[in-house]
C-alpha cells in the first residue's frame, strides 16, 4: 500500500528548515544531501515544498562561484543540479494545473534566462522593452525608481509566471519586507503597451552590488539585445551605488 503524505506541523517545518540552512559556504556535501533527499522523497512532496526545493536548488547555482571547485567538479555539479531541476519541473507540471497566469516584469538578476528557470520553471519570457520614466538603482541589489528624467528608462524582459511562480518570487524577493510588488507600464520592443507586476525595493542598503551580481546583469542586457543601454543605465546605476554608504528603511 502507497504511503499517504503526513501532514506537516509547525515543529517539523523548523525541523525541515533547520536541516537546509547553510550557515557557511556550501560545498558538495550540502549539494548531494539536498539531491538524495529528493530521490527518496519525491512522491510524498507537497506542491509547496517543491517550491521550496526549487529555491534552494537556484541559491546552489548562484554560489557555485565560491565553492572553490575545480572546473570538473564545477561541471559536475552544475549537471546533477540540471538533473534536478528537470525532475522537479516535471514534478511541479504532474503536482497541479496552471491557473491565473500574469505579466511579471524583470530588471535585475532575473533578467538572467538560466536564473529564472530555476527559480521559475513554469515562466515563459515574452518580450522586452523599457519601462518608462523610472531609473535603474543598486541598492546591494537592483530596484527602479520614478524619474523625471527626459530619457529616464530601464531595460526590463517580461515574463509570463503563474500562481506557483509568483510565490516563488515572493520568496526570493523577501515579499512584502525587503521587496513590494506595484503594477507598471511597459513598452515592448515592437511599440505596444502592457501592465505588469515589478518589485520594487522597501529595504534599503546603501551599498553597491556584488562583483557576480552586477555582471549576471550586464551578460543579460547583451543577450536581450540592451548593449546600448551598459553605458546609459547600467555603468551609471553603479557609479551611483559606490558613491553611498549606510542603511536606512522607506
Amino acid at each position: 500500500m502507497a504511503r499517504r503524505p503526513r501532514a506537516e506541523t509547525g515543529a517539523s517545518r523548523s525541523r525541515e528548515a533547520a536541516h537546509f540552512q547553510i550557515k557557511e559556504v556550501p560545498t558538495w556535501t550540502h549539494t548531494e544531501e539536498v539531491a538524495l533527499r529528493l530521490t527518496q522523497e519525491e512522491l510524498l512532496l507537497t506542491h509547496s515544498a517543491l517550491c521550496d526545493y526549487r529555491a534552494r536548488l537556484g541559491n546552489l547555482m548562484g554560489q557555485m562561484a565560491g565553492m572553490g571547485l575545480s572546473t570538473e567538479e564545477a561541471q559536475t555539479l552544475s549537471n546533477r543540479l540540471g538533473a534536478i531541476a528537470a525532475r522537479l519541473r516535471s514534478l511541479m507540471n504532474a503536482d497541479t494545473e496552471r491557473k491565473t497566469h500574469m505579466k511579471y516584469i524583470a530588471y535585475g538578476s532575473n533578467m538572467v534566462k538560466a536564473q529564472m528557470a530555476f527559480r521559475c520553471p513554469g515562466a515563459k519570457l515574452i518580450g522586452t522593452g523599457y519601462l518608462p520614466n523610472h531609473r535603474l538603482e543598486f541598492y546591494l541589489h537592483a530596484t527602479v525608481e520614478r524619474s523625471r528624467a527626459r530619457d529616464a528608462r530601464v531595460p526590463v524582459a517580461v515574463w509570463e509566471i503563474d500562481e506557483t511562480d509568483e510565490q516563488s518570487l515572493d520568496r526570493y524577493e523577501g515579499f512584502p519586507n525587503y521587496y513590494v510588488k506595484r503594477r507598471r507600464r511597459v513598452v515592448l520592443s515592437d511599440g505596444s503597451e502592457i501592465k505588469g507586476m515589478v518589485y520594487i525595493m522597501r529595504l534599503i542598503r546603501l551599498h553597491p552590488p556584488t562583483a557576480g551580481y552586477y555582471q549576471g546583469i550586464r551578460d543579460a542586457y547583451k543577450r536581450l539585445g540592451f548593449r546600448d543601454d551598459i553605458a546609459r543605465v547600467l555603468e551609471p546605476a553603479l557609479f551611483r551605488s559606490r558613491a553611498r554608504s549606510g542603511f536606512q528603511i522607506r
